[in-house]
């Protein structure tokens, strides 16, 4: 007989370890005594799956029966042992273990895997059981404690905003975690601002110089570098919400370069929409104040007292959405304004002010729709019930009818972060892959250029020449791929613009050189009467290909080099360029140059394979290797195998991302083969070069066995 709400345990093919209970739809771990790892990074974990109809079905279990692997950071030990520890702890025991954590977590944030944030997410979950004893205050017994409570929970949120945005991601989509997190924390805080009276200054962070800036009374305000807090008495300050407001409009690395500006209810939206440098804001006017105060004796409980508390999150680490195919991040920072003890539902729509990061992309005012067992129906942004009123400098003015976290949102393609979360092992392989192709194509271009330096009459032929451009080129793009993940980012943000431009004008040349031979190729198959190559043919396609993509680089780089800087709110420290730069700049030639090549490589394939019927077998065989040759040849000369990657961004599908990695790479590797090793030209070339060195040798040896055979004997 199965539940309707939920899986029931279930024993594990471990010994001594079990599956416990699970809402349907959600994912839940194995009960270890001691903590062992599937794969890197990841924990056993399995979903309840079914419906209220049928009943909770677990999902197969291959997952448990792979080989355990200990963790390989003792970090990540330490935080299995707060999180199995953190349900039998007492009120006093939590102070230490939220230090303990932020111990951890402080200089470890960049080496965290999935499981980490579900050790840290589940501690806190249990902290949250503790603290508010099955949901009643319990401010009596939490007493002085709730300052370290307060700076602890904002001090967790703030280190882990600091993960890779694939890890977090990875841990909402396979544990939950993320959503758990932030309901746990933002459920102690709301708790916590009811238990007992706003004071002021009294709220500062021991010796934080990011603690209170405040002395207002009726206020508690708490900054860390990625987390500002806000809890507000409007009772007694007349204070219902905040602005942040940028000191430094050149860096945005956290909130450091922030001021913060408290806004009162009597506040309007003209005067805060036009404050100079607004990054953010929200605050509770004076009529949806009175309005909620009137409905708050029928909506939920009305002995709370009246907090108005207000979150500023730097990015979205927090708010991963499960969508599959696409994802959707935000263009701006994230407020969360909430007032415990009320319902979500407004009777009037709330004013909410978020700057653009980048205002050319097509976003919308959207609320996190909070969904706590994260089920078939996940937690999501949506635009429901929020609308966009207005605009001044690129800050945006939002309304939204329920209280919640706000932001702008725009739709992205899912690249490698979705890949590694989805496929976790898929990565490791896709990189080992690359690199091997890399290192083999960049084998293949140094013996190219060793042919052309031992062989100088080589160089005078048309086609090498053309060949030397194109390899030069591959050569530079394949050691930018190769090391890219490796460059720090300068500390100079000119200096980083410059190398993303560099790295851009390297793809554009090699693209230029790949259009060139699609051109060459097509005159020499398809039109075969005629002239077929223009004067000074090499030196025109040198300046072509060498100069023309200076004018899309130099374009966005003198217009905003901050396209080529790393995207804000992203962890990734790679100079590239992004945004207009990367579809105008970037994807768009590509595009363009690969359908003319596609089309080029179809014409010439339709010509060539129109042979003769008059052929005899043997001839027709050795016709169809040609062409096969030829294909192969066309195939990567061409760059065609770049499709795939357009592919990737467009659809993030596995099949595309291994047929990219097994073809692209290998350009390098397939132009020497077809012109060194499979050149008759060539392979004279060096077979007579390799006689004349191996004679010289023999000869060299010949005569000195002869010298020294003619000497006497020395007799000691």
């Amino acid at each position: 007989m199965n539940s309707t709400e939920i899986c029931f345990p279930e024993p594990s093919d471990r010994n001594g370890t079990w599956w416990p209970k699970a809402p349907i739809g959600q994912s839940v771990t194995l009960e270890q005594k001691v903590l062992c790892s599937i794969e890197p990074g990841l924990i056993p974990y399995r979903k309840c799956l079914g419906d209220r109809i049928y009943g909770g079905v677990w999902e197969s279990v291959e997952k448990d029966s792979k080989q355990c692997l200990p963790p390989a950071n003792p970090e990540t030990k330490t935080l299995d042992a707060i999180h199995k520890n953190s349900s039998r702890m007492q009120i006093d025991e939590i102070e230490g273990a939220l230090k303990g954590i932020n111990d951890v977590i402080r200089n470890y944030t960049e080496k965290m895997e999935p499981m980490d944030i579900y050790f840290v997410s589940g501690a806190i979950e249990n902290f949250r059981e503790t603290l508010l004893n099955n949901g009643t205050n319990n401010a009596a017994v939490i007493g002085n404690k709730s300052t370290s409570y307060y700076c602890g929970l904002s001090d967790v949120l703030s280190h882990m905003m600091n993960v890779e945005r694939s890890v977090m991601n990875g841990s909402q989509s396979l544990y939950n975690a993320t959503n758990r997190l932030l309901d746990s924390t933002e459920s102690i805080i709301n708790q916590l601002s009811t238990a007992e009276s706003v004071r002021g200054a009294d709220r500062n962070c021991l010796d934080d110089r990011r603690g209170n800036d405040s002395e207002e009374q009726g206020t508690m305000l708490l900054r860390k570098p990625r987390f500002v807090l806000l809890v507000a008495d409007p009772d007694e300050a007349n204070v219902t919400g905040m602005a942040l407001i940028r000191t430094n409009t050149t860096e945005d690395h956290d909130f450091d370069s922030y001021d913060v500006r408290l806004l009162t209810m009597d506040d309007s939206e003209e005067d805060t929409l036009a404050i100079e440098n607004l990054e953010i804001a929200s605050f509770i006017p004076r009529t949806l104040l009175n309005k909620m105060k009137q409905l708050r004796p029928n909506n939920t409980n009305p002995d709370v007292p009246f907090r108005v508390v207000i979150s500023v999150y730097f990015n979205d680490r927090f708010f991963q959405e499960s969508l599959g195919e696409n994802s959707r991040g935000t263009n701006g920072k994230i407020v969360s304004v909430t007032v415990p003890g009320y319902g979500s539902e407004l009777p009037e729509r709330l004013p909410v002010f978020v700057r653009e990061v980048d205002p050319a992309r097509n976003s919308s005012c959207e609320f996190w729709k909070f969904l706590r067992n994260d089920g078939d129906d996940t937690s999501r942004w949506s635009p429901i019930g929020c609308e966009s009123s207005g605009k001044w400098n690129n800050v945006n003015l939002c309304k939204c009818s329920h209280m919640t976290s706000f932001s702008r949102i725009f739709l992205d393609a899912v690249g490698a972060d979705t890949l590694k979360t989805q496929h976790p092992n898929a990565e490791l392989i896709l990189d080992t892959i690359t690199l091997v192709g890399c290192l083999l194509s960049l084998f293949g271009v140094v013996g190219i250029f060793i042919t052309a330096i031992v062989f100088p009459r080589w160089n005078d032929l048309f086609n090498t020449k053309i060949l030397l451009n194109l390899s030069f080129a591959v050569a530079i793009e394949l050691i930018v791929f190769m090391f890219m993940g490796y460059f720090k980012r300068p500390d100079d943000d000119m200096w980083c613009a410059v190398q993303g431009a560099s790295i851009h004008y390297t793809i554009l040349v090699t693209f230029m050189w790949m259009l060139v031979i699609a051109h060459l190729q097509f005159m020499q198959f398809v039109k075969v009467l005629g002239k077929l190559r223009p004067t000074h043919c090499v030196l025109k396609a040198t300046i072509v290909s060498w100069g023309l993509p200076l004018a899309p680089v130099g374009f966005f780089f003198f217009q905003n080099n901050d396209l080529y800087l790393p995207k804000k709110n992203y962890t990734s420290d790679i100079c590239f360029p992004h945004d207009q730069a990367q579809f105008y700049g970037l994807l768009i030639p590509i595009a363009l140059i690969l359908t003319v090549n596609l089309a080029c490589f179809l014409l010439i394939m339709y010509h060539v394979s129109r042979a003769p019927d008059n052929l005899t077998r043997s001839t027709n065989k050795n016709m169809a290797l040609l062409q096969l040759r030829l294909l192969v040849l066309l195939f990567f000369q061409l760059g065609l195998s770049w499709m795939f990657g357009m592919m990737i961004t467009e659809n993030a599908h596995l099949v595309w991302s291994y047929l990219f990695c097994f073809t692209a790479p290998y350009q390098g590797l397939m132009l020497f083969v077809n012109f060194i090793l499979l050149q008759p030209s060539t392979r004279r070339l060096w077979s007579k070069k390799i006689a004349e060195v191996v004679t010289q040798n023999y000869d060299r040896f010949a005569l000195k066995k002869s010298t020294s055979s003619s000497q006497p004997p020395m007799w000691l």
